[in-house]
């Protein structure tokens, strides 16, 4: 009996520090947009996608889904007057949605701005989207193609997001001193 209470407690808190270690993880919600030349496109699409699961932190979601990322590709076949085929040729472009920024806001306005004013900011902070990468890429194979479309993304936009999101995980803003911290210990009379 006396071991039982232990083991349960440790269970118990195994399972918060579970839950909230699953609360504090980041995920990168990207939508998908592929146009490319239907022969290729669910190869690109499955390329892309596949690539982009395997990050770890990034899960794809369907259009209106609240996505923090947009990925656009839009690519085609390069052929010669043969119908040999030349190669694939990719233009990326990344943007962020400022949707997403409601959390930052939240962690950048401090507590004691009044309601109104702090609706007022949030609501600047998250309306429209903001271009973050755009690049070209050519190559003759496909899935190689697709996987540096995505580690260049990865590179330039996701690992900025993680850096940040840990930064401010690891070093939370100063709060606003307290009237009672703003007293000096030793008040000097001017006479």
């Amino acid at each position: 009996m006396k071991i039982k209470l232990p083991l349960t407690l440790a269970l118990i808190a195994l399972c918060f520090a579970s839950v909230y270690a699953q609360q504090n993880k980041l995920t990168l919600r990207v939508v998908l947009d592929v146009s490319v030349k239907d022969e290729i496109k669910n190869d690109v699409i499955s390329y892309i996608s596949r690539e982009l699961r395997s990050l770890g932190d990034v899960v794809i979601v369907e259009g209106e889904s609240d996505p923090q990322y947009k990925i656009l590709v839009i690519g085609g076949i390069g052929s010669s007057k043969l119908k040999q085929n030349l190669g694939y040729a990719f233009s990326v472009v990344v943007t962020r949605t400022r949707k997403d920024n409601a959390q930052l806001a939240e962690l950048l306005i401090p507590k004691c701005v009044s309601k109104e004013i702090k609706d007022s900011l949030v609501g600047f902070m998250t309306s429209g989207e903001s271009l973050l990468h755009y690049t070209l890429l050519t190559d003759s194979d496909l899935r190689r193609l697709c996987s540096d479309l995505v580690t260049g993304i990865d590179g330039d936009v996701f690992n900025e997001t993680r850096r940040t999101y840990q930064r401010l995980r690891d070093k939370p803003l100063p709060s606003s001193p307290t009237p009672s911290e703003n007293k000096t210990k030793n008040p000097q009379r001017i006479q």
